[in-house]
């Protein structure tokens, strides 16, 4: 729905080939990419995402750990809590 309606040219590429090497290609305005996905996640209108939660926040400071995953350090603190 997000590349529908921000397309700006679609095109099917091979199409005088075989139909398993067809395929859609779509050119997207990217401001336009951009609002349309953040209204789609921030409002949950779309199947499946209604138990989405978005945090938005900057992240001050990486932590790397070889071998494991990556911590942010950021100034948010959950909702709820003593911080």
């Amino acid at each position: 729905d997000v590349a529908d309606a921000s397309g700006i040219h679609f095109r099917m590429l091979n199409r005088r080939k075989g139909p398993a090497v067809r395929g859609p290609r779509a050119q997207m305005d990217r401001d336009l990419y951009k609002d349309n996905m953040q209204h789609l996640l921030l409002n949950g209108d779309w199947m499946g995402m209604e138990n989405l939660s978005v945090l938005e926040a900057s992240a001050e400071d990486l932590l790397l750990d070889e071998g494991e995953g990556i911590e942010t350090l950021t100034p948010f603190s959950e909702p709820g809590s003593d911080d």
